[in-house]
């Protein structure tokens, strides 16, 4: 096997496979799944848009609450959806690109704190990019080593949760021609490092969508998904023939969805409020990735928004849709369409975590969050448009998509499935084989890992 030197000496420790219990509203798939999420393996948990990947680790972090988990993602959306932190943020990780053999920093303190961690999991590993992903194994090799020379306990299990088949990581024109000369290719996928062969990662796909009930449409987004063409007819067939009322747009770029949603609050009469967020960011590690909602917010009555959070009470999720009816210094009243109910939606916090060690009740050193920093603000976002980017883990009852300038692999894949059905989804040209972009780079690891 290759091998970076750091990652020699692989560790020989035998798995439990012994079932754990498992509840019925998981699917046969689900519970297979579970039990070797539960063995300690290190596990690449992927599958389709909707096939409940997020649902399946939900349950596994609750059977596992004894267990000090670090709960991660690569960017500042997706840890504030998990409620984790970065990558970057929890292993100190330098914001330049890496090379295979960066100099690690903080090697002390990530140490420590790996020693009392035993489970790392990554979300939305597609968009982890091979650099951060070698940097980040390289501790947890280091720390499972440790173990396996001085003590007896288990090695850290890594978990990496995504679909490669969407949104790849993010190598920007002005460092690509650096990347090759570094990496040796032109994408920079997770998988693609020699830390995941090392790590012995075990595949498990899912295959049973859950969020659309319509099997056709479910073959249809697979067939996308996997760059076959034959999904193409039944999407362009089926679709809505109109642009939907009041449903989101999603765009491939910032700046149209940007123009849509300032286009559409000028047309709404009355007046127009600014509330502008607040920070408590004494050390100044609040970066723009990080915000989850704008930093001022100009909103009028009548204007269609979207939520931001759940409701502890049941009533809207994150992702929810409404109207604006009242608005007030400290409260913004909302009409939501699903339940037609009016709800008040105060000014909410987010927290920046990093992690440090703790001690829990009986005495032994556990990982726990620590808070860096936090924003407060209303949590809504006007909902005339949104980044395909941005959608990315949400799931809506109806979208209108800006197919014309799709450009990204996997990025037509993602708007498509984010809508339950094709019938409550418009897309603004029939959709043709160059809007399908697929990389061949995951598809050949697909067709080897699955």
């Amino acid at each position: 096997m290759r091998t970076l030197d750091i990652f020699r000496d692989t560790l020989g420790i035998d798995a439990d496979l012994s079932p754990i219990p498992a509840a019925d509203d998981l699917t046969d798939e689900q519970k297979k799944a579970l039990e070797v999420l539960n063995s300690g393996a290190n596990v690449f948990l992927t599958g389709g848009a909707g096939t409940g990947k997020s649902f399946l680790i939900n349950r596994f972090k609750a059977l596992n609450k004894d267990k000090s988990i670090l709960l991660t993602a690569p960017t500042g959306i997706a840890a504030q959806q998990i409620g984790g932190a970065t990558l970057h943020r929890t292993f100190k990780i330098p914001s330049n690109l890496l090379s295979p053999h960066e100099q690690q920093k903080h090697v002390k303190a990530i140490s420590s704190l790996l020693r009392s961690t035993d489970i790392v999991i990554i979300d939305e590993i597609s968009m982890c990019r091979e650099d951060v992903f070698t940097y980040v194994v390289r501790f947890i090799a280091q720390e499972n080593l440790r173990r396996g020379r001085t003590e007896k306990k288990a090695p850290i299990q890594l978990i990496c949760v995504g679909d490669f088949f969407q949104l790849p990581p993010v190598i920007t024109n002005s460092e690509r021609e650096c990347w090759r000369e570094l990496w040796g290719n032109n994408e920079g996928f997770a998988f693609q490092s020699k830390a995941w062969e090392y790590m012995q990662i075990k595949t498990i796909a899912l295959t049973e969508v859950v969020r659309q009930k319509d099997n056709a449409f479910a073959a249809a987004l697979n067939n996308i998904r996997l760059n076959n063409v034959s999904g193409l007819d039944y999407l362009n067939n089926n679709r809505s023939p109109n642009e939907i009322e009041d449903a989101i747009f999603l765009c491939s770029k910032n700046q149209k969805a940007d123009d849509i949603n300032y286009l559409r609050l000028q047309e709404l009469d009355g007046d127009e409020f600014e509330f502008k967020m607040e920070k408590n960011d004494p050390n100044k590690v609040i970066k723009r990735s990080d915000l989850v909602c704008d930093e001022v917010l100009s909103i009028k009555e009548g204007a269609r928004v979207m939520l931001l959070v759940n409701d502890y009470a049941g009533a809207y999720q994150n992702g929810s849709f409404g109207t604006v009816v009242r608005i007030m210094s400290d409260e913004i009243h909302v009409l939501l369409d699903t339940s037609r109910v009016v709800v008040s939606i105060q000014p909410h916090k987010w927290t920046i975590y990093d992690y440090e060690l703790g001690e829990s009740e009986d005495g032994r050193k556990v990982v726990v969050p620590l808070e860096k920093a936090s924003y407060t603000q209303f949590p809504l976002k006007l909902a005339y448009a949104i980044t395909i980017h941005k959608s990315q883990g949400q799931t809506y009852d109806s979208v209108n998509i800006d197919v014309q300038d799709i450009f990204a692999n996997g990025q037509l894949y993602v708007a498509l499935s984010r809508c339950r059905s094709i019938q409550n989804t418009y897309f603004n040209m029939p959709l043709t084989t160059s809007k399908l972009k697929v990389s061949k780079t995951v598809l050949e690891q697909y067709r080897m890992a699955c």
